[in-house]
């Protein structure tokens, strides 16, 4: 299968140019004029490389950059920027792009760079596969082997090729957008998935789910309703009677099933809200066709270590480094009880990361995270692979620095901030 190409430009000329060279080359191209839109597109299909321009009103292309880095960290980007606002550019590499071109720009410099850029997604994609302490993704971009995941591994493999409504239920931070989208992808990836928020005013959450550029986007695709929990009675009631009794909208001037594929989230339990009259009863029924649990945090410990790894190596893309974590660290992450579940874990850990050097250390933490006791780990294997992780993005960043500075070992030393023989004792492991 042809890579997949998505170009994001405001200029109709640009856009039509580009498309019909790279289709001219094999490829298969979707196109877009704005940066929400492009957003929409690379979190409903895969993409290989997304040429973006950067200035464009509305999302600009440094916003895509970092919202779609977010989500798909692999996704590899090419920025175009006019010629003297290289600055920009400049700042989209920093934050993860591949490379930019200036315009106007030759087609044939645009061909070499965009082979580079899939040569390089490439490479990357097998380096991941063929790592000996590789994570284990599950459905994408899951992550863990704990009892709970695998549960959940299982379920989803039953639903693939199923039509029925799911409903994530969990507390907030736990990953149900993210599970919400790999649901999507796994089912219906060639088609559009539109998010919408529940948590809005009606008339807000009426335009968005009752008018043209609302769910008529999702024809064929799904639609992910985010806390559902939150929406008004009100506004439930017209839910129920548009989606569900009479789920058709106009196509050409013709009645036509909208066939979209619904998937709801929520914190509470939707049953005790039926029974207070807080929430509709037919709705419900009709939406928790089936039910995931996604388990908190503190109930899947066991996935710490591969869950810390996988936003190490997410990190890296940004810092160019992979920090040593002290067992002191590991043992507090463990001791903490992540009211805020894998958000507040991924927030702890991108502070932590940009905070510290070549190692983090307690000091890193925050100051309540510090003042935990502490505990010896509950089974103490199951860092080895974390550990040994870490060790070799150690080494790989002290041979890269090395080359850097001409292989001066007491200049390499300085910038790491130790000893000549502490550097000399970590080349010999």
């Amino acid at each position: 299968m042809s890579a997949r190409i998505l170009i994001v430009d405001d200029e109709p000329a640009i856009n039509h140019a580009m498309t019909t060279l790279l289709k001219r080359e094999g490829f298969e191209v979707d196109s877009t004029n704005n940066g929400q839109d492009a957003l929409a597109f690379i979190n409903s299909k895969q993409y290989s490389l997304v040429i973006s321009d950067i200035v464009m009103e509305g999302m600009d292309g440094i916003e895509l950059l970092e919202e779609s880095k977010k989500m798909h960290p692999e996704l590899s980007f090419l920025m175009m920027t006019a010629y003297g606002s290289i600055e920009n550019a400049l700042k989209a590499m920093k934050l993860g792009a591949f490379d930019f071109i200036t315009k106007p720009f030759k087609l044939d410099e645009l061909i070499k760079t965009v082979q580079r850029a899939l040569a390089f997604h490439d490479a990357t994609g097998q380096n991941k596969t063929e790592s000996s302490l590789e994570i284990h993704y599950h459905f994408r971009q899951l992550v863990g082997e704990s009892a709970h995941m695998k549960q959940i591994y299982q379920l989803l493999e039953n639903l693939k090729e199923s039509e029925q409504s799911i409903m994530i239920i969990g507390e907030p931070g736990v990953g149900k957008s993210l599970l919400a989208r790999v649901i999507h992808l796994e089912s219906r990836a060639d088609h559009q998935m539109i998010h919408i928020d529940c948590f809005k005013a009606e008339h807000e959450l009426l335009d968005l789910l009752f008018n043209f550029y609302g769910l008529e986007k999702a024809m064929n695709g799904t639609v992910f309703l985010k806390d559902i929990d939150k929406m008004p009675l009100f506004v439930q009631d017209k839910l129920y009677h548009y989606l569900i009794q009479n789920p058709k909208s106009m196509i050409d001037g013709n009645r036509v099933p909208l066939n979209i594929r619904i998937v709801a989230s929520c914190q509470t339990d939707l049953l005790d809200k039926v029974r207070e009259g807080t929430f509709d009863e037919n709705l419900y029924y009709c939406l928790a066709a089936t039910e995931i649990d996604l388990p908190a945090l503190r109930d899947r410990m066991d996935d710490l270590p591969q869950l810390i790894q996988h936003f190490m190596q997410l990190f890296e893309n940004e810092f160019h480094r992979v920090p040593i974590i002290d067992l002191q660290v590991l043992q507090a992450l463990e001791a903490w009880d992540w009211p805020g579940n894998i958000t507040e874990l991924k927030n702890v850990l991108y502070k932590a990361v940009k905070d510290s050097h070549d190692r983090l250390e307690l000091k890193h933490l925050p100051a309540e995270m510090r003042e935990v006791t502490t505990k010896g780990s509950k089974d103490g294997h199951r860092w080895e692979n974390l550990k040994a992780f870490l060790k070799k993005k150690e080494s790989e960043y002290i041979k890269e620095l090395m080359k850097l500075n001409n292989n001066d070992i007491e200049q390499t030393a300085g910038v790491l901030k130790i000893s000549v023989e502490a550097l000399q004792r970590k080349l010999e492991n």
